[in-house]
């Protein structure tokens, strides 16, 4: 009855009513009757809505486009990455070798640090915006010559106009002092929403080549991961940056990593000990990602193990044998990041704010040897979100691996012919994430697997009964993925479907190391011994 209604109201107001719903709703009414279906595929409004929800974007309301530019763009930018055709591909001189360490991409920003003429130190920066020809992103590059302080370390926030350097580690008397200098990603000038010109932390894990050192920023946060590698011991300490107040501050005996996961919570990597069971056995090791509210913690340090969590996602129980010496736990960007502001941009659309995957890398020793074939385990958001959101209130929650991990997530080893680097052997944008094979001595394959749920249905259903099925590009995975040995105690198999592109390349320097990069709108290929890369934009 409650159709008949809508269907005799003017066409206007159908349409009007059609615009307000969301996309589980547009699909049930194009299922009604021709007339809703006819008037949904008909609308371009409609339509745009449509495939920014399937592909998980956002619209940009600042672009002066018009919806049906910015359908045609989109529609030609998601072609683009299905089919795997770049629309320009460019060779950027970087003037000047660097390494690996030395390079940090942001927001479709791409920076790497410049060496005094001695090579001992980084005095200097340079900048390439990655240009985007759907998206209306010109190419422009940057440098910051004189930055006035060592840098070892830097990340950046394009959308706050924030660059953070971290300068040397400093021995002092009974511990060892970061600085961490806040400044415009535009100019080198000390940020003006910040109310100190620099963050300073003291640490007390020593001051030898082993120490590790991560910066992310959320919003108005600003997270520091401080290690020794050598001794087991680390440190998170999260800010405030604009007041410079320290709103947490842990301490680990273990192996660790964290990444913000929404305004007041990160989840925190890590290895549980065994625990006294009451029935007098022990609890197994496990690893887990723990979820911390910072805004409730309070602001001393203190241990893990005191950690007043709000939830925690449990893996399987580990092997008795062997150990994990290295853990990594990555999303880019942070859930919630925006592209800046601009009501100059023409970016009609980018990514979903909250769709991102996490990525948990795993190296273990099996007590002959290292891992040669470390774990990847890939974390859409959207299947612990709402766990999350529910345990704000909730102090100890722990979810069995049973009801987050199986089906929601997906676990496999690294595959054959990917060259490992240091921590670099991913990189990962949003839901997707990218790696090399090489296939020959001069034969070397870009992999991108994408994990929108949404996008892998559509295009899955889309292939169905073209010419070449299952073998055409991009292919599907959904089978499941199985870890039979190694760290774990017994077998562990999810299922997590996802799509799969290729793109073969040709490299006649056999022995050249390449590591990629992925933003919203390219591939990068870089080599830490030249001083040059290669940007595939799509």
């Amino acid at each position: 009855m409650a159709g008949l209604v809508l269907l005799n109201l003017p066409i206007e107001l159908i349409l009007r009513i059609l615009h307000e719903l969301d996309l589980p709703s547009l699909v049930r009414c194009r299922q009604i009757c021709t007339l809703l279906r006819d008037k949904i595929d008909g609308d371009v409004v409609l339509q745009y809505k449509i495939e920014l929800v399937t592909h998980g974007m956002e619209d940009s309301p600042q672009n002066a486009l018009t919806v049906s530019d910015r359908l045609q763009r989109l529609q030609r930018h998601t072609e683009a990455w299905r089919s795997i055709r770049c629309t320009s591909s460019d060779e950027v001189h970087m003037g000047g070798r660097v390494g690996m360490m030395a390079l940090e991409m942001r927001g479709g920003v791409l920076a790497h640090l410049l060496s005094s003429n001695t090579g001992d130190r980084k005095i200097g920066m340079t900048f390439t915006q990655l240009p985007s020809e759907l998206r209306g992103i010109p190419h422009r590059t940057w440098n910051l010559t004189d930055l006035g302080t060592d840098v070892t370390y830097c990340t950046m926030d394009p959308s706050q106009d924030l660059l953070v350097l971290v300068g040397p580690l400093r021995s002092r008397e009974n511990d060892s002092e970061y600085t961490l200098h806040l400044r415009k990603l535009s100019s080198g000038e000390t940020h003006p929403e910040a109310l100190l010109e620099r963050l300073q932390y003291l640490t007390s894990i020593g001051d030898d080549w082993t120490h590790r050192v991560r910066v992310t920023v959320f919003g108005d946060y600003l997270g520091l991961l401080v290690g020794n590698e050598y001794r087991r011991q680390y440190e998170v300490v999260i800010w405030e940056w604009k007041t410079g107040l320290v709103v947490l501050n842990i301490e680990f005996s273990s192996e660790c990593d964290f990444a913000f996961v929404s305004p007041r919570q990160i989840l925190i990597l890590s290895v549980r000990p065994s625990q006294p069971h009451p029935d007098g056995t022990d609890t197994p090791k496990r690893l887990a990602l723990t979820a911390v509210d910072f805004k409730t913690a309070p602001c001393m340090r203190y241990k893990f193990e005191d950690v007043q969590f709000t939830c925690e996602f449990e893996y399987p129980p580990l092997a008795t044998s062997g150990s994990i010496w290295k853990l990594s736990l990555s999303s880019d960007p942070p859930p919630g990041w925006t592209p800046p502001s601009d009501p100059q941009a023409k970016v009609p659309f980018h990514k979903g704010r909250y769709e991102r995957l996490l990525v948990v890398s795993i190296r273990y020793f099996t007590g002959t040897q290292d891992s040669d074939d470390p774990i990847s385990h890939f974390i859409p958001l959207v299947a612990i979100r709402p766990l999350l959101e529910d345990s704000v209130s909730s102090v100890g929650r722990r979810i069995p691996w049973e009801e987050w991990g199986p089906r929601q997530t997906r676990m496999c080893l690294v595959e054959p012919g990917v060259n490992i680097l240091g921590g670099s052997d991913f990189w990962v944008y949003a839901m997707s994430h990218v790696f090399l094979i090489q296939k020959s001595a001069e034969t070397r394959t870009i992999v991108i697997w994408n994990f929108d749920q949404l996008a892998v249905r559509k295009e899955y259903g889309k292939s169905i009964g073209k010419e070449g099925g299952m073998n055409a590009t991009p292919s599907f995975n959904f089978s499941s993925a199985a870890i039979q040995y190694g760290v774990f105690r017994e077998p562990v198999n999810t299922s997590l479907p996802f799509q799969r592109w290729e793109l073969d390349f040709q490299e006649s320097r056999v022995n050249r190391t390449l590591v990629p990069f992925l933003s919203e709108d390219s591939v990068i290929l870089m080599d830490g011994g030249v001083d040059k890369y290669r940007v595939l934009n799509f």
